[in-house]
């Protein structure tokens, strides 16, 4: 998942990026291609959140049923929710970045608001990205590394051998 999370974040930053030079080389004409790009990059961002949401999620479960099947110490599981609460928390930082350039976004484009405001959006919605992603990277490799001791010390109980 390491592998894959930062293949999608690379395409996602680089989205980001895009929408951010479309947004500054060309405000002042028609931002019908900056408005679209930036809708696309705001639904790829909750697709990657999700992703990972749903990752941690799965070997989350995967970790109770090796644990309580395995009869192993309770510990990874707590681990385990740590590391999905650590992620929860950078996702609000995401989607309160996500709520705030898209409000002053629109607000721009519909009110004629002064774009300063929404640059100053965009800039942070761009820091919290490239934090974030760093951040949930470290937390993905953190919880494979998890699920990896896990399996590797869980035995089905069919399979033990009892000692004579």
């Amino acid at each position: 998942m390491p592998r894959i999370f930062a293949a999608f974040v690379t395409g996602h930053l680089l989205v980001l990026v895009a929408v951010t030079g479309l947004g500054l080389l060309d405000p002042a004409t028609d931002p019908t291609r900056h408005i679209t790009l930036a809708v696309f990059s705001l639904l790829l961002s909750c697709l990657l959140q999700v992703m990972v949401f749903m990752y941690l999620t799965v070997t989350g479960k995967i970790i109770v049923q090796a644990v309580h099947l395995g009869d192993l110490d309770l510990a990874p599981i707590y681990e385990a929710k740590r590391l999905k609460a650590r992620f929860i928390r950078i996702l609000g930082a995401v989607v309160a970045s996500l709520v705030l350039v898209t409000a002053t976004g629109a607000y721009q484009w519909r009110e004629g608001m002064s774009s300063y405001v929404h640059f100053s959006a965009a800039s942070v919605f761009l820091l919290v990205h490239f934090v974030a992603a760093y951040l949930e990277f470290a937390v993905i490799c953190e919880n494979k590394a998890l699920v990896n001791r896990v399996l590797r010390t869980y035995t089905p109980r069919s399979v033990r051998v009892s000692a004579p």
